[in-house]
């Protein structure tokens, strides 16, 4: 009976699961592209522009949700963060969310930080509006320690779902 049931809940997860069509994940990794090489320039308006309204909401509104982004921008040029490469990779299958669809667009990072190395691999998490057909987005780097945050961000997601990595790992200097 176990197996059923399992076996049941993987065929439901596949049929609610479909594949984005080539159009559409060429302009996601373009536009999560430009959106991340203005926001390491110190530029962060797209950023703010793109980011799913679900994040507004969870930090009290659009308001106060630019205000943190703009001090975090900020923050990070004072600290001297510098970006060395970003690579977007190829967005997972999508994944109905009420009346949005969900998918995960892994990214690769090298930055220099007090004249250390860093890798990151975690991922963007873009957001289509089935109605308008606009797409948003939400940073994944942050469900490495609160995964829940994603249902808290996207209730109407399946749970039966597998994240991109998310990791971090300090690289030997050049």
């Amino acid at each position: 009976m176990k197996i059923l049931l399992s076996l049941l809940l993987l065929f439901t997860v596949s049929l609610s699961a479909k594949e984005l069509d080539k159009k559409s994940a060429e302009f996601i990794k373009k536009e999560i592209s430009s959106m991340l090489e203005l926001f390491n320039k110190g530029d962060g308006k797209a950023l703010l522009d793109k980011t799913h309204h679900s994040m507004h909401a969870l930090l009290g509104g659009k308001d106060k949700f630019e205000k943190m982004m703009s001090q975090a921008i900020k923050q990070v040029m004072e600290t001297g963060i510098k970006f060395e490469s970003v690579k977007v990779g190829e967005p997972t299958q999508l994944y109905g969310a009420g009346d949005e669809e969900v998918c995960f667009v892994p990214k690769v990072s090298i930055l220099e930080m007090q004249g250390r190395r860093f890798k990151t691999v975690n991922f963007m998490i873009a957001v289509k509006n089935t109605k308008t057909g606009q797409w948003s987005y939400l940073d994944g780097s942050g469900l490495k320690q609160n995964k829940n945050l994603l249902w808290q961000l996207l209730p109407k997601l399946t749970k039966e779902l597998t994240l991109p990595p998310n990791s971090m790992e300090e690289l030997k200097s050049k």
